[in-house]
């Protein structure tokens, strides 16, 4: 018997690649048809956007500017997900809203019989999402409303439930999956033998919580053993100024390269490559009430392990220990002499590195993109 495609939307904000583009491509491999809604998540990006591909070939595109006020912002994509739906897609089978502003307008469409499932899929959770009440208690509303009203939840990891229970007083849902970041074989080059270049690699956004700064501070350690040390920033956000004083001020600027986006994912992922050793050291304090990280789980640090670049973190994202049992990353205190220690230790010992290469690589098997979507059994 003949199967048809089902209609896919998937709807989220946007700052680089991550895993609802990585849904996308999942779901154009097995030739469904799948509309994709992105809204710009920070004033680094500025326009909404719908894109549409049915078994690979691209149907429409229609890129808008909005507005960057967070509550005007928010009702102005909602307002734009409505008028694209009713306007290009009608219905749809499943329909994936990424945070709950998104998942939202899926579960008033399916009240209107537009829509026959919905997936709420948390990438990330907070308790404070935003400073003020008047906009933190509606997303938290929400947030609870989407978890109770889905048809399925997934959670990038075990924690973010964890955060529901105890903030909002939220039970597991019988329909809840973790379903986890990973990354795309087909990206990971294949370089030759990787030669030692004394390079450190910080992919992200530029927030102080992030801890590029305590890299930046462990350099002058590091510089006295390693004159060729060299750490590459890929990224950009509020932070950067900061950052770049800081490098100014310690006289860092020939070891340090702000290198800002690299949207195009081949480069992207040949620079991890070319890497010796990739740093995640997020801030530790309030890490359970206001950091993201904290019951995330950082693209960042899958795209090193993936390319064998072992990782030196802080206890932070909920798989840290894992990667340190596994012997593929170093767990660090939030301390710039802790963190030169590691990074010495990973780069002045070519065959303690090599191994680390290993082990990264087989431990981030099990997060290879198709074998994470086929598990949730979406087609």
């Amino acid at each position: 018997m003949a199967t048809f495609p089902k209609r896919f939307v998937i709807v989220t904000h946007e700052l680089v690649y991550g895993a609802p583009h990585a849904l996308f491509e999942y779901l154009r491999k097995k030739k469904q048809s799948v509309y994709f809604i992105a809204h710009p998540l920070t004033r680094d990006t500025d326009k909404s956007y719908i894109t549409y591909d049915q078994f690979r070939n691209k149907a429409l595109e229609i890129r808008i500017r909005t507005i960057h006020l967070p509550a005007i912002q928010f009702c102005m994509d909602a307002l734009l997900t409505s008028v694209w739906f009713l306007r290009y897609i009608k219905r749809a089978d499943v329909y994936i809203g990424v945070n709950p502003l998104n998942c939202a307008i899926g579960l008033l469409l399916k009240k209107c019989r537009r829509v026959t499932k919905v997936i709420y899929y948390a990438i990330d959770f907070t308790p404070i999402r935003y400073t003020q009440a008047l906009l933190n208690s509606p997303y938290r509303f929400l947030e609870k409303w989407c978890v109770a009203r889905s048809d399925e939840v997934w959670d990038v990891s075990p924690r973010i439930q964890e955060g529901r229970q105890r903030f909002y007083n939220v039970q597991q849902p019988l329909h809840l999956r973790i379903v986890p970041i990973g990354y795309w074989s087909k990206d990971i080059p294949s370089p030759p033998a990787r030669k030692s270049q004394d390079m450190i690699i910080f992919i992200g956004h530029l927030l102080k919580k992030q801890g590029a700064q305590i890299v930046v501070e462990a350099l002058l350690f590091l510089k006295k053993k390693i004159p060729s040390i060299r750490f590459l920033i890929v990224g950009d956000g509020p932070y950067r100024g900061e950052l770049n004083k800081q490098i100014e001020k310690l006289k860092l600027t020939e070891h340090v390269t702000l290198y800002g986006w690299e949207t195009n994912r081949t480069r992207l992922m040949k620079c991890i490559a070319t890497s010796d050793v990739g740093v995640a050291c997020y801030q530790e304090s309030e890490k359970d009430t206001a950091n993201f990280t904290y019951y995330a789980d950082p693209t960042k640090i899958k795209d090193y392990l993936a390319c064998g670049v072992p990782v030196v973190l802080t206890n932070v994202p909920y798989n840290a220990c894992d990667i340190s049992r596994k012997k593929c990353g170093i767990v660090v205190r939030y301390d710039a002499k802790e963190v030169a220690d590691a990074l010495y230790f990973l780069l002045s010992d070519r065959r303690k590195n090599k191994q680390f290469q290993k082990n990264a690589q087989a431990y981030v098997k099990q997060f290879e993109w198709n074998l994470i979507f086929d598990s949730t059994k979406i087609v």
